[in-house]
């Protein structure tokens, strides 16, 4: 079996566990983004069909894997058909959602983490909604919630950590088995666990942590959604760090795989 398909294996287990534990909300799946065919609904939704992604992400150069908390939303649904679209904005009326400040702030850090090498940063400013959205669309991209039921707008630490203690064998299973180069840990909950359970980590600035053994790196980050930064100052941040590591692990960013 491939990645993709460990990764539904890992899921159907890890929601068995949690229909075990009585858990009242629904399981929501999640892993490498599907790259099938994008569809418009006649209910004016965006979505994507499952495609060739597993394939991709095994032979992909550069894996790139965001964990964030939980869906916030109010039905499960399937996050690996996500493609960061306004909807009901018209099928030929391609605009990022702009309903929080998750999509574009996703859409730019994976722009500028596939764009920016030792030799040239991508600055916030020079990038485009079109090119982001266009690039999030061919790229080979993961992401997945450590805490796998429906949530709401916010989750406090507490619960998050109680839950990540839990199912903690499936969270760290599955941040291993998807065997990302790129790890962005959206939240300190979320970094702490990865720090102390997954990889043996080396500070190289406040956002770059990296694991020499596997030559990996970790991103420690805000969530996407977090507004008490600009979206210009989050990207910018981010991006620099990660030029610094460059500019002194320049092999980092060669295809190896």
């Amino acid at each position: 079996m491939n990645i993709y398909e460990l990764n539904e294996k890992l899921l159907k287990e890890w929601e068995s566990a949690s229909i075990n534990n009585n858990e009242q909300k629904e399981f929501v799946p999640d892993g490498i983004l599907y790259r099938g065919e994008i569809i418009y609904s006649d209910s004016g939704f965006w979505s994507r069909k499952h495609g060739n992604e597993g394939e991709l992400w095994q032979h992909s150069p550069k894996r790139i894997l965001f964990i964030t908390k939980d869906l916030n939303d109010d039905e499960a649904w399937d996050i690996r058909s996500e493609t960061c679209r306004k909807n009901h904005s018209g099928e030929n009326n391609i605009i990022i959602d702009t309903s929080s400040n998750f999509s574009k702030n996703y859409l730019y850090q994976i722009y500028g983490l596939g764009h920016t090498t030792s030799e040239k940063i991508i600055n916030y400013d020079d990038i485009s909604d079109k090119e982001a959205i266009e690039y999030f669309d061919v790229s080979t991209i993961a992401r997945i919630n450590v805490k796998k039921q429906l949530g709401g707008s916010s989750i406090k630490d507490n619960v998050l950590r109680k839950y990540i203690k839990e199912y903690a064998g499936y969270v760290k299973q599955q941040i291993q088995l998807l065997d990302a180069d790129i790890i962005v840990s959206c939240g300190s909950v979320i970094f702490h666990f990865i720090k102390e359970n997954c990889y043996n980590l080396e500070k190289i600035n406040d956002w770059i942590y990296y694991c020499c053994d596997l030559n990996k790196i970790i991103i420690n980050s805000w969530h996407p959604a977090y507004h008490f930064v600009s979206q210009k100052d989050f990207y910018t941040g981010m991006i620099e760090a990660y030029y610094e590591f460059l500019q002194s692990h320049p092999n980092f960013i060669n295809p190896h795989r």
